[in-house]
């Protein structure tokens, strides 16, 4: 089920998906990091991270997905995103989550 917000294109659904995150931090140094995706909706997604410090709005990333119960095969969904908000509050999953706008459409992949 997802939540009603008029400001949203797209219902929000809360999921607790592994997610893994790479991207480039405003120093430049490249980063990857596994954590737990947090909701999803078609144009974007909201996932918590233990590096806040790493994201920066309007920074791309890159996001694999895994979906559950494949993990014979490591199916997964991937695709680019942008950096919209980076909660350091704990509002929002009880810790520092970032939210992001996808790029493009999230690809089914095997593997990796």
């Amino acid at each position: 089920m997802g939540d009603v917000d008029d400001r949203r294109a797209f219902p929000r659904h809360h999921i607790e998906f592994d997610i893994e995150i790479t991207g480039v931090t405003s120093a430049g140094e490249p980063f990857t990091e596994r954590t737990v995706l947090g909701d999803i909706s078609g144009g974007g997604a909201r996932f918590r991270t233990v590096t806040p410090e790493c994201y920066m709005p309007g920074q791309e990333l890159g996001l694999k997905v895994f979906l559950p119960g494949t993990d014979d095969v490591r199916a997964h969904m991937a695709g680019d995103a942008v950096v919209v908000v980076v909660d350091r509050e704990g509002a929002v999953f009880g810790g520092d989550t970032v939210a992001v706008k996808f790029g493009s459409t999230l690809l089914l992949g095997l593997g990796g």
